[in-house]
């Protein structure tokens, strides 16, 4: 079929190469946008005022930062516990199970207190 160019396969060929350039310059076009949206303010030179928009934007983005913070902090803080999603696994019987010693239950924490009395 590629030998085989006729004027109406020229022309459909033809056309999909301009879609495709017109899809990948749209791509291109929105990526720009995109990256234009989350790039830093212009510092300011004369401490003029800034806009409504950059004030938003910037506001926007203090929040969202802080937000990350406060989860970050909230995992660390933590320490890779499972908080209060922990479930027992053998049925309330803690002395025979296999994750006693990092079991923060609060059966597991009075079997513990237990024992060492």
């Amino acid at each position: 079929m590629k030998g085989n160019l006729t004027p109406e396969n020229a022309e459909n060929a033809k056309k999909k190469e301009t879609a495709a350039k017109a899809g990948a310059a749209s791509l291109l076009g929105q990526a720009v946008l995109y990256l234009r949206l989350l790039r830093p303010p212009r510092p300011r030179r004369f401490g003029g005022a800034i806009s409504r928009r950059e004030f938003l934007r910037g506001l926007g983005r203090n929040a969202a930062l802080a937000g990350l913070a406060a989860v970050a902090a909230g995992l660390i803080a933590r320490g890779g516990r499972a908080g209060g999603s922990e479930r027992c696994i053998n049925q309330g019987i803690c002395r025979g199970c296999g994750v006693f010693e990092d079991c923060h239950l609060p059966a597991a924490f009075s079997a513990k207190q237990a024992m060492k009395a």
